[in-house]
């Protein structure tokens, strides 16, 4: 089992729900043959609906600026997630496990994930 923390700080809240940008955070496995396996995947819309963030109202989402500021807006965040994924699959095996934050659709409005007290049991 991997677990982990993982806080979802982005300044796509609130003007992007709903749209085309949808940065992401995604965990994945890659094995020995460059096989990769996508075991988490969380964009601003998903997110904005788990926590009943709208374009006019944040829901359970916190506003984190200024005391944080990326570039552009204000930023909101999830606040410490718990994340536990079943690895059992990979057992006996080689693999790289990959933590990653996209961007998509712009580079100006900016998103960043903290993790925190990552294990594999």
């Amino acid at each position: 089992t991997l677990t982990l923390k993982w806080n979802f700080l982005s300044e796509e809240f609130l003007e992007f729900i709903g749209s085309q940008f949808q940065d992401f955070f995604e965990v994945s496995v890659t094995n020995s043959a460059g096989v990769k396996t996508v075991l988490f995947r969380k964009t601003i819309d998903q997110i904005a609906a788990d926590f009943g963030a709208t374009l006019l109202d944040p829901g359970s989402l916190i506003k984190v600026s200024p005391g944080i500021v990326f570039d552009r807006g204000d930023v909101y965040m999830t606040n410490w997630q718990n994340l536990s994924i079943n690895v059992s699959d990979f057992q006996g095996q080689i693999i790289t496990i990959s933590f990653d934050a996209g961007d998509v659709g712009d580079s100006i409005y900016d998103t960043a994930i903290l993790l925190d007290e990552i294990s594999v049991q």
